[in-house]
C-alpha cells in the first residue's frame, strides 16, 4: 500500500510539474504578443 501511495503522489506531482509547465510558456506566449502589438 505505501508503494502504491508513493506512485499516486510522485504521479500527482509529475502532471502539476507540466500544468505549471505548460501555463508558464501560454503567459510567455501571450507577453510576447502583447509586446509585438504594442511596439
Amino acid at each position: 500500500t505505501f508503494a502504491a501511495l508513493d506512485i499516486a503522489a510522485i504521479g500527482c506531482i509529475c502532471l502539476m510539474a507540466i500544468v505549471a509547465v505548460m501555463e508558464e510558456r501560454k503567459i510567455r506566449r501571450e507577453k510576447k504578443i502583447q509586446q509585438l502589438t504594442v511596439a
